[in-house]
């Protein structure tokens, strides 16, 4: 009998972690992005103290290539002092290769995902797909999609991030 218990929770435990995880705002997110353009490891925790803009997309997804330079604009301006993005792209490894090459000047973090394992860790069922994550590592916004008139409402979220954000230098011994 007791056997028969473990190996049925086992099986769940083991079933489960192909099981997608939905991030929602308050979640804390999962850690690892897996490796940059570089070879560098991307982990969140190492971010602490940053707002963290974590993008999932694609080449064949229209708004995600209207999304892109939008993201790429932001991480400039705001700088990766106070500002990380993300970019986590879902394809195939040649179809990455081919965007890297495309995106060679952009200075955001460019991350593969071929596997899938962070689109299901995220709970990502479409594209675009946007978590941002504020200085102390919880997930404060989650957005699905993206159109122009999302920019400004972004904006504004990514501003008043800032304003907390140094608020809270200030407040530091």
């Amino acid at each position: 009998m007791a056997r028969n218990v473990l190996v049925v929770i086992a099986m769940a435990v083991f079933l489960s972690q192909g099981a997608v995880a939905d991030v929602q705002v308050g979640d804390i997110p999962p850690p690892r992005l897996g490796t940059d353009r570089n070879g560098d490891r991307i982990n969140l925790e190492e971010m602490s103290g940053k707002i963290v803009v974590i993008s999932f997309w694609a080449t064949w997804c229209p708004p995600c290539l209207k999304e892109l330079p939008v993201l790429e604009a932001i991480h400039n301006s705001i700088g990766e002092g106070r500002l990380e993005v993300i970019a986590v792209n879902t394809e195939d490894s040649r179809t990455y290769r081919g965007a890297l090459r495309r995106l060679k000047d952009y200075k955001m973090t460019l991350v593969h995902d071929r596997r899938g394992l962070l689109q299901r860790q995220y709970g990502v069922d479409g594209l675009p797909h946007m978590v941002i994550v504020g200085i102390k590592g919880v997930v404060v916004s989650v957005k699905r999609g993206y159109n122009e008139d999302m920019v400004v409402p972004i904006v504004e979220e990514l501003n008043s991030l800032l304003r907390a954000q140094a608020r809270a230098r200030l407040l530091e011994p």
